[in-house]
C-alpha cells in the first residue's frame, strides 16, 4: 500500500469515526530536526489547518490522539504505517 492509499483510507475511517493506528517520522522545520518515529494507538484525522494559519497546511495532516486527546500533526510523505501496514512512498 503507498502513503497516499494509506491516507484515503484514515480519512475514510474517520469520517465514518472510526478510529486506528498509524505511525510516522517527526520533523520539525523550524528546529530542523526529527525526534523519531511517533506511534499513535488510536487516533483520527481532522480538519487541516489553514494556509493561513501555516503556509504547509497542505502538506501535513492533522489528527487528534484519542488516548491523550491531543491534536497534532506530520509531514504526508512521513507516514510509514497505517493499521500495521507498512507503507511505501511512491
Amino acid at each position: 500500500m503507498t502513503v497516499w492509499e494509506g491516507i484515503k483510507q484514515m480519512r475514510l475511517l474517520s469520517q465514518k469515526k472510526e478510529p486506528f493506528s498509524f505511525c510516522y517520522v517527526s520533523y520539525s522545520i523550524s528546529h530542523q530536526k526529527s525526534e523519531g518515529f511517533k506511534r499513535v494507538h488510536n487516533g483520527l484525522l481532522t480538519l487541516r489547518e489553514t494556509e493561513h494559519q501555516n503556509k504547509y497546511s497542505e502538506h501535513f495532516l492533522s489528527y487528534k490522539n484519542l488516548d491523550t486527546d491531543e491534536v497534532r500533526h506530520f509531514w504526508q510523505p512521513l507516514l510509514i504505517e497505517f493499521d500495521g501496514n507498512m507503507l511505501e512512498l511512491t
